[in-house]
């Protein structure tokens, strides 16, 4: 019991510096995927791995919620059209 107190206590430390040091990249990170021309004109530039990127961050969209989905589905619908957009999501 003491064991798991103290082991807490030690995560709790070292994990709210490391989160504390992240909050400025994850803060962008949040404001990229906001932006829809942002998405876009980085999946358009991808070539042929758009889609397979953009397949994969639906998929982390899924499991991190942080991600808006929404801004993901608009760009597939604007770079390939709507049954393109709609196969990928």
């Amino acid at each position: 019991m003491f064991t798991r107190k103290i082991l807490s206590i030690g995560l709790v430390v070292i994990v709210l510096p490391v989160l504390w040091g992240l909050h400025a990249p994850l803060a962008s990170m949040m404001q990229w995927f906001s932006d829809r021309e942002a998405v876009s004109q980085a999946i358009q530039h991808s070539g042929l791995w758009g889609p397979v990127i953009l397949f994969v961050l639906f998929v982390l969209q899924t499991f991190i919620a942080f991600i808006p989905g929404q801004a993901l589905m608009i760009a597939s619908g604007y770079i390939y059209g709507f049954m393109g957009g709609f196969l990928i999501t």
